[in-house]
């Protein structure tokens, strides 16, 4: 039985429009597969969650292999719907599907893992550490560029000569890097005839790949914000863009100085020349020797090519160094900025109304950071006069009520086991709130970063919402209801569920201000404020749903 409720969606740029969620059927399962890479043979663990009724249920696991064939399994759950396998067989090299589907068959979910010979888990950590220290070289040459176009000045002078020197060391990163990647290969050589000290080398591997994600996942995201930085006109805007993109930099130097960390201990680690003493071997003394002898030697070496000199370890160990850069822009951004900034929160509620008048479905939440205008120093606000600048905060409530029968009776003959809503976990990081920047705290579900450019006109605010490469860092939210329902004919429940898609941040705030909505700036001397108190708002996207906002802010110099 499928139906179709309403459900609400805006329009990411100017309007408000109306969409539908879709009730699935059958009951929902995840799954999640550990590790994302491994190598022949070493055990793969595959969990999950379905939801049962009174007892326990039957998964289907089907694992696909690099060939296409396809391995069916079956595990069981606990009478929580919890499940757990561990599969064993993986020995051929390449790409994995793993499938599961609960007892009814209908739904299913869907992971994935590789395996690798350690030498090519090698080559995408070497491919990884290029890219980083690629996209850094390009970014300081932004930086470099930006601060070139600024009124010449010793500060400027002095953090771009620096930060040249800083472009340069990445060059050495990038030797350093193949450097590493090649003393790891030829220690892999040395240990892959002793399984112990191959399974401890690759977990080695695999925490470095952990490591390197933690950048290359977001390195896209970056080459864009560097793109949108490359634009900017405005004197203000490049300094705080310089700034953002010095914390990126500082993250790829730190996640560098974490590798130096792994890395320094796989050389170390005790355990790889200590596996072959505990081997039974069948070769004689003198080859095991020869062995130990050469994991010792591969170890030493890979020491020696990643340390390298000792100016390149003091700037990967400093990992901040970039802060230095960080701060004097902050100063540099102090003398050629102003900012008008203070807390800004916003509540969104909508409310979904059945056929018969009757509501059926509410969700509500509440936005709460500050809003910083830019614009620069001695700009005299009572004349034309153009300010940029951002929302930045995280949404800090959810509120989610249903009356699903108002809408959509339940089928004669069945009878509701039990009913569960699932809303976004809230959290206020707001007091946290530090200077790494917005690049970092983007990457926090439930955070919003989103971008404003206004006029001022004879103390008249004017704020309008814009497209920015930090739009694609907002994840995609629902409220969920699950259903389970027994009907007496059928052994096994039925799970119905509805997803219903939680409006993005940016589509909030183009709700919540007008596009004609004014702010009247009040000039008391050199201070400058504004202040709105619970302007509301109301839209009607469509038959049967209201959306009402209210916006606050108090913002001053």
């Amino acid at each position: 039985m499928k139906k179709i409720i309403g459900c609400l969606f805006i329009s990411f740029l100017l309007s408000v429009q109306l969409c539908h969620a879709q009730m699935e059927e059958g009951a929902p399962i995840s799954v999640e597969v550990k590790p994302a890479m491994t190598i022949p043979g070493k055990p793969i663990e595959i969990s999950g969650s379905t939801v049962v009724g009174k007892e326990a249920l039957d998964v289907t696991i089907i694992i696909t292999d690099p060939g296409g064939k396809e391995i069916p399994l079956t595990t069981r759950t606990d009478k929580k719907g919890a499940y757990k396998f561990t599969y064993t067989k993986a020995f051929s090299t390449g790409k994995y599907t793993v499938t599961v589907k609960p007892a009814d068959g209908i739904n299913s979910a869907s992971g994935s893992f590789a395996v690798a010979t350690i030498t090519g888990a090698v080559n995408t950590i070497q491919t990884d550490l290029f890219k980083m220290s690629q996209v850094a070289q390009t970014t300081l040459d932004v930086i470099i560029q930006k601060m070139e176009s600024l009124p010449p000045s010793p500060d400027i002078e002095t953090q771009t000569t620096k930060l040249k020197s800083y472009r340069d060391k990445f060059s050495t990163l990038k030797a350093s890097d193949e450097k590493v990647a090649q003393g790891i290969k030829d220690l892999i050589k040395k240990t892959q005839d002793v399984p112990e000290a191959a399974l401890k080398a690759n977990d080695y591997i695999n925490e470095l790949e952990a490591n390197n994600k933690k950048v290359t996942d977001k390195l896209p995201e970056l080459n864009s914000k560097v793109q949108e930085y490359k634009n900017k006109s405005l004197k203000c805007e490049a300094l705080n863009g310089i700034t953002e993109m010095c914390g990126f930099i500082s993250l790829v130097l730190d996640v560098k100085a974490s590798a130096l960390k792994i890395v320094v201990n796989l050389a170390s680690d005790k355990v790889l020349p200590g596996a072959v003493d505990r081997m039974n071997w069948k070769g004689s003394d003198q080859q095991k020797e020869q062995t130990k002898f050469g994991i010792n030697s591969a170890q030493k070496a890979l020491v020696a090519h990643y340390l390298g000199s000792a100016e390149m370890v003091d700037f990967l160990k400093k990992g901040l160094s970039l802060d230095i850069c960080s701060y004097v822009f902050k100063f540099l951004y102090a003398q050629n900025c102003e900012e008008l900034k203070g807390p800004a929160s916003t509540t969104f509620k909508v409310t979904f109304q059945a056929d018969n008048g009757e509501t059926y479905l509410v969700y509500d939440l509440d936005l709460k950071g500050e809003l910083k205008l830019r614009y620069e120093k001695n700009t005299d606000l009572s004349k034309s006069a153009e300010i940029t600048g951002e929302f930045i905060g995280y949404r800090v409530r959810y509120g989610f009520e249903e009356d699903f029968e108002q809408q959509e009776k339940i089928p004669d003959g069945m009878t509701v086991l039990a009913r569960q809503a699932l809303t976004p976990r809230a959290v206020d990081l707001n007091k946290f709130n530090n200077d790494i920047g917005s690049f970092a705290s983007s990457a926090i579900p439930g955070s919003y970063h989103v971008a404003v450019k206004g006029t001022v006109l004879n103390n008249k605010l004017t704020l309008q919402i814009v497209p920015s490469a930090f739009d694609m860092t907002e994840t995609e939210e629902t409220n969920r209801i699950f259903l389970v329902l027994l009907q007496p004919l059928l052994p096994i429940p039925v799970v119905k569920n509805f997803t219903v898609p939680i409006a993005k941040n940016k589509t909030i705030f183009i709700a919540s201000i007008p596009k004609q909505q004014t702010f009247s700036l009040v000039k008391n001397k050199t201070k400058v404020t504004a202040e709105i108190k619970g302007l509301k708002n109301e839209l009607k996207p469509g038959t049967g749903v209201r959306v009402n906002t209210t916006f606050n802010m108090n913002i001053s110099n």
